[in-house]
């Protein structure tokens, strides 16, 4: 009998469908969960002004994939909000002992190391253009589902150093850099200036939420109605201070954001002290009283 009952239960076992395995073999911990999506937002801005936004969602197929004695899983791409018509993103990872490594045909590449500890050293992938980078702290950070995680914050060793803690990059157990998938070094997207991840959902529960943005998508601007007001940010490129003129209204709020995307200042005045900016590229976001928005890229000396 107890042959039967334990015949009965493997029988049961290879009846399962497929998309029970796919659900079992994974917690939200693993990397590479095909139950689990990101959704990041990127921006472009030409020094004309003109800018764009858009998103796209992302997650792991459950079909592997053997190369050479590994085996690794394709990243799907989702290019709509609510879509669920994912193509291949051309991208193939694996996950072993912590580690996830990206498939590279001269080789494969080590691009995130959850094992790592304060004072650890993290070098990203074998060209001169990315940065090494040295763990300052690891620490838990509480998900909106509360459950925590291991939160890592590394700092880039360049030969300018003190880095602005700005351009530190952030690190969480399961879902990786808050910047985005692939962005240790700079945007993988190529022709995004910054990105940054909005969201993560295991299953249907949302379980990271970006606080400085409210949606968990970014609309294209082509759907955001902007003004034709010629107005200017004087000097360009600023030293001490900027100053936004030929405004034909009072600015209802004034954003700043680095290249990265990060916000930096939030207010209304018209002259913007950069003592605390550090050099590079900024957007500015004017939203006026009658909703329309106006963009303006600007440099700090």
């Amino acid at each position: 009998m107890r042959d039967i009952y334990l015949s009965r239960i493997v029988l049961m076992i290879f009846l399962l469908p497929a998309s029970t395995y796919a659900f079992a073999q994974f917690t939200p911990v693993d990397f590479l969960s095909s139950v689990k999506t990101w959704t990041e937002g990127y921006n472009w801005c030409s020094f004309e002004g003109d800018c764009n936004a858009w998103s796209f969602r992302y997650k792991f197929d459950t079909i592997p994939v053997g190369i050479g004695n590994h085996t690794y899983y394709r990243l799907l791409k989702a290019n709509t909000e609510l879509s669920e018509d994912w193509t291949d993103a051309e991208e193939l990872l694996r996950e072993m002992n912590g580690r996830i490594y990206q498939y590279e045909s001269s080789g494969e590449q080590l691009i995130y190391d959850f094992t790592l500890t304060e004072g650890d050293t993290f070098h990203y992938l074998e060209t001169p253009s990315y940065y090494n980078f040295v763990v300052e702290t690891v620490d838990t950070i509480n998900l909106v589902n509360g459950v925590l995680r291991k939160h890592w914050t590394l700092r880039p060793i360049t030969g300018h150093d003190p880095v602005p803690e700005d351009l530190w990059i952030h690190w969480i157990e399961g879902i990786g850099n808050l910047d985005g998938l692939f962005t240790n070094g700079l945007p993988w997207t190529s022709d995004a200036v910054w990105s940054t991840v909005l969201c993560v959902h295991w299953l249907d529960t949302l379980i990271y939420d970006n606080p400085d943005y409210a949606p968990c998508w970014l609309m294209s601007t082509s759907t955001i109605e902007e003004t034709t007001i010629d107005f200017k940010a004087i000097p360009n490129p600023a030293r001490e201070t900027i100053a936004f003129t030929n405004l034909n209204e009072a600015a209802e709020q004034i954003e700043i954001f680095d290249y990265v995307g990060h916000l930096v200042y939030k207010g209304v005045e018209k002259q913007i002290d950069l003592d605390k900016f550090t050099a590079g590229f900024y957007l500015a976001m004017i939203l006026l009283k009658n909703k329309k928005i106006l963009r303006y890229p600007f440099v700090k000396l």
